[in-house]
């Protein structure tokens, strides 16, 4: 009883949920592969260009503290304190250098200079004794901002944008044209022809144009269309069996019929 129940029992098909079309769901593959593939090349390259210009900025670094430390030998000497001033302006010219400060032996200041608008972000500090002839007269601390490396950085950013955008478009249009093509075209043929099996034409066959799953699919169906053929004429040709023993037999029948009327 159970066993006839189950087959007494209909089953309804679950309606196809909305989707994308083959075109759009191909297309947003690609954008996303490209998008993402160069947002990792950009990634890697904004960390390494963060390093190199950290590394340029320590070595800018150690080259202005020798230079400073050279060249405020003879002011801290002689305790010149507007010509230890004067070349302090003059080295923050560069706008990295966030601040220059020198302390005596004594670690007292004797000079110093701060940008009023510093640049926003990270920095690096850099001490340096100052030494003549042998003995240390002070030190001289240099704080250089490490921040410069957002303007490349915006440019390199632009750069990245405008070329995955560029690539994104032209792929899309690439692939939305060779899947039209090669993929869309076979498929609305084949949805046609399929509609021909269901409304019972047999008569147009469904041609394999290249030998793929397309081509495959194709052959398919015009497997399926002759073997429909073959059991649609079966049945013609039982039905007109059947029509041909009918009409014997009512003739027959009425000859029969005839017969004992007569008699």
């Amino acid at each position: 009883m159970k066993f006839l129940d189950t087959l007494n029992v209909t089953q309804t098909p679950r309606k196809p949920r909305p989707a994308l079309s083959l075109r759009a769901v191909i297309g947003l593959t690609v954008v996303l592969g490209i998008v993402l593939s160069s947002f990792l090349v950009y990634m890697e390259t904004a960390t390494r260009l963060r390093d190199e210009h950290a590394n340029e900025i320590r070595i800018e670094m150690q080259r202005l503290a020798r230079l400073c430390a050279l060249a405020l030998r003879e002011p801290l000497w002689n305790y010149a304190v507007e010509e230890a001033n004067s070349l302090i302006e003059a080295a923050m010219i560069n706008p990295d250098v966030l601040s220059i400060s020198v302390l005596e032996a004594n670690q007292n200041s004797f000079a110093a200079r701060e940008r009023i608008d510093p640049i926003a972000g990270e920095s690096i500090t850099m001490t340096q004794a100052i030494v003549r002839q042998n003995t240390v007269l002070g030190e001289l601390t240099i704080r250089i901002s490490t921040a410069g490396y957002r303007v490349r950085l915006a440019a390199i950013t632009e750069r990245y944008a405008r070329s995955c955008l560029l690539i994104s478009l032209g792929a899309l249009l690439f692939i939305l044209v060779v899947v039209h093509w090669r993929l869309v075209q076979p498929l609305q043929r084949l949805v046609t022809a399929s509609q021909q099996l269901v409304h019972g034409r047999l008569e147009s066959p469904i041609e394999a144009i290249r030998l793929d799953e397309i081509g495959s699919l194709a052959q398919s169906m015009e497997e399926t269309r002759i073997a429909l053929r073959k059991v649609f004429g079966e049945i013609e040709q039982r039905n007109a069996e059947l029509k041909d023993a009918n009409e014997n037999l009512e003739r027959r029948v009425a000859e029969r019929t005839q017969s004992l009327t007569e008699a």
